[in-house]
């Protein structure tokens, strides 16, 4: 008499993940909204509740996405629990995303662009921006391409970081010696110009910050800063 095999297929259930300022991310069941599972940030001294700004991304069985407690957490898919977290200094990293299975980083205040392997978050290459990253990355066949909110968006090469070359806004060239020195870093005497962090954000819009992420359509790259224009590269690679 034969052997009567049964197969238990766990049912595929679609789920949504998302973030909140409470310091939670949460997944649900997107066919009903039913809460499949919510992770608690750590949390920093700046900011206890550990609020969750940035985007989720999804890679295989993990969910990467940033959060104001300077942590990017990798989460299990569907059960919530922390493969593993990456910890900055002295900013946020907000702004995940994969390509061709690598996971590409970017943070605030630390200044920095990462390229990770997505499964434990060990770095490939770490280079330095000169300013604030804070949207996320576009991507051609060999490079990517990020904002920065100093009024510029830079060209990396994926395989590792190098900076092909940069492109600066016209509100950057006017308005740059107002506060920076030559090399981009800060002028000597800039406490006594910008006395708030209020003012600090007042002066990356008269930069043109780029908080945007980059687009591509049609072979043309495109992106928005804060000094008003929609800008469209041709000539990127």
């Amino acid at each position: 008499m034969p052997h009567i095999i049964k197969v238990f297929r766990k049912k595929l259930i679609r789920k949504i993940f998302f973030g909140g300022f409470d310091g939670y991310v949460y997944a649900l069941n997107l066919s009903t909204g039913k809460l499949l599972w919510k992770f608690k940030t750590v949390g920093h001294r700046y900011f206890p509740a550990g609020e969750v700004q940035g985007s989720p991304t999804v890679f295989h069985n993990l969910v990467f996405i940033g959060a104001r407690d300077y942590n990017v957490y990798a989460l299990d898919q569907d059960y919530g629990f922390c493969h593993w977290n990456k910890a900055f200094t002295h900013g946020w990293g907000l702004t995940n995303s994969i390509q061709d299975s690598i996971l590409y980083i970017g943070s605030s205040d630390e200044r920095i662009s990462i390229a990770a392997v997505p499964e434990t978050g060990k770095e490939l290459w770490n280079v330095k921006m000169e300013f604030l990253v804070f949207g996320n990355f576009a991507y051609s066949k060999n490079n990517l391409y990020v904002g920065t909110t100093n009024g510029k968006l830079h060209a990396l090469k994926k395989t590792s970081g190098e900076k092909l070359w940069t492109y600066e806004t016209e509100t950057y060239l006017l308005n740059r010696f107002k506060y920076f020195k030559p090399d981009d870093s800060y002028r000597d005497d800039i406490y006594s110009i910008i006395k708030s962090n209020e003012q600090f954000l007042e002066v990356e819009c008269e930069l043109g910050g780029v908080f945007s992420t980059p687009y591509f359509s049609n072979d043309i790259l495109l992106f928005s800063s804060t000094n008003g224009p929609l800008y469209c590269l041709s000539s990127w690679d």
